[in-house]
C-alpha cells in the first residue's frame, strides 16, 4: 500500500480547531506596506504557521493583535519575499514556504489545484482550463475558478496567473486592476526590464523538498 502523499495532508493546528476571528488567541497579523498598498499576513506564532495572505486592496481583516515576527526566521523571510515581489524583484521559489502553510480548510483536491498553480512560472499565465487538464480533471474549470477564489495564499500561490481561455482576466481577490498590474509587472521583469533576482535571502531553515 502506498503511503499517503505528505503534500496533501491536512494540518490540524490549534488555529483550525478554533474560530477564525480576533477572539482566537493563537492568531496574529502583520502589515506589509508596499507601492501597491498594504498587504498583510495572518499567522500562528510559535510554531510559525501561515493562515492567510491579504492582498493590497482586499477587504480589511478583523483586528487581530500584532506579534513580533522578527523572532521567527520563516516569518521574516516570508515578509521579505512579499516585499521583494511588490518591488518588481523575482523573490525566489515560493515552494520554500510550503511546509509552513496551513491547509486545514482545503480538501485534498483543492490542495492539488493549489500546488499546480504554485508551479506556474513567474511572468507566465495559464487558463482555468489548463489547470483543470493538468490535474486530470478536464471540464472542471469552474471548480478551478472557485478554488482560486478561496486561495488563502496569493502571491505564494499565484492565482493571479490563472486567466480565462479567451484571454480575459477572470476574478481576483484583490480586484482586476491589481491582477493586471501584477501580471504587467511580472512580464516587464521577466523580459529584462528591471529583473533583479533576489538570491541567498532564503536561509536553510528547513526548506521544503517539494518541486511542484
Amino acid at each position: 500500500m502506498k503511503k499517503p502523499d505528505p503534500r496533501f495532508k491536512r494540518y490540524h493546528s490549534p488555529v483550525s480547531k478554533r474560530a477564525f476571528g480576533p477572539e482566537n488567541p493563537f492568531l496574529f497579523k502583520e502589515s506589509i506596506p508596499n507601492s501597491f498598498g498594504n498587504a498583510g499576513l495572518i499567522y500562528q506564532a510559535r510554531p510559525f504557521r501561515l493562515i492567510k495572505i491579504r492582498l493590497p486592496g482586499a477587504p480589511e481583516v478583523p483586528p487581530y493583535p500584532t506579534d513580533d515576527t522578527t523572532g521567527d526566521p520563516v516569518g521574516l523571510q516570508l515578509i521579505q519575499f512579499i516585499q521583494n515581489y511588490f518591488k518588481g524583484l523575482f523573490p525566489g521559489d515560493p515552494m520554500f514556504f510550503w511546509d509552513w502553510l496551513d491547509f486545514a480548510s482545503q480538501t485534498r483536491l483543492q490542495i492539488r489545484v493549489l500546488q499546480t498553480v504554485a508551479a506556474i512560472p513567474y511572468g507566465e499565465v495559464r487558463s482555468y482550463k489548463d489547470v483543470a487538464e493538468s490535474i486530470g480533471r478536464p471540464g472542471s474549470a469552474r471548480f478551478i475558478g472557485n478554488t482560486m477564489a478561496q486561495n488563502p495564499f496569493p502571491v505564494l500561490i499565484p492565482c493571479h496567473r490563472v486567466i480565462r481561455s479567451n484571454g480575459s482576466m477572470g476574478g481576483f481577490g484583490g480586484g482586476i486592476d491589481l491582477k493586471m498590474r501584477m501580471l504587467d509587472m511580472e512580464r516587464f521583469s521577466a523580459d529584462g526590464g528591471q529583473k533583479a533576482e533576489v538570491r541567498g535571502q532564503m536561509s536553510e531553515v528547513k526548506g521544503s523538498d517539494l518541486t511542484g
